[in-house]
């Protein structure tokens, strides 16, 4: 009985430890935000970002913004960037793809919130606008991702600090 208990804490652990490697590891948010650009004249910015959440931590989809990638979905992370103002699309894809559409006006700051769910097969990504009031409280101690590179689908992606 201690046996299987004990077994069940280390396989607790381990899993722990190996969804923690994976999670983003640069700046957090309220530590790197002071030294951000400032918005150019006709620009937005987005951040799009993604809670610590046990529940389908291990689910880090591609997040597309107009079809291009600009991140994964990492738990415990944050995405940032820049883009014309005007109509835009932002989609992540597990079991299933989801699509936010939403408009830039100039120089506004747009958080997105990527919440894992239930889905037949697989974990799903649910995509929520946040306000900004809100999102600052969420995001503040979420670490920046800052070693993405794009790359094709035909190619190995590159690997980050921890190999992923």
């Amino acid at each position: 009985m201690i046996h299987k208990a004990f077994r069940n804490i280390a396989t607790l652990g381990l899993l722990c430890a190996t969804l923690s490697a994976c999670a983003t590891s640069g700046p957090a948010y309220k530590d790197a935000k002071p030294s951000f650009t400032p918005i150019a004249k006709n620009t937005a910015r987005v951040y799009v970002y993604r809670n610590v959440n046990f529940f389908g931590d291990a689910i880090q989809p591609s997040v597309l913004l107009d079809n291009e990638k600009i991140g994964d979905a990492r738990p415990g992370g944050f995405i940032m960037n820049d883009l014309p103002a005007g109509k835009h699309a932002l989609s992540v894809a597990v079991e299933t793809k989801k699509t936010y559409e939403f408009t830039a006006k100039p120089q506004e700051e747009i958080y997105i919130r990527l919440v894992p769910g239930v889905g037949w097969l697989a974990a799903r990504i649910h995509i929520e606008a946040v306000p900004a009031q809100e999102a600052a409280a969420e995001i503040a101690t979420l670490r920046q991702q800052t070693r993405f590179e794009p790359y094709d689908s035909g190619t190995t992606p590159p690997a980050d600090k921890n190999g992923h």
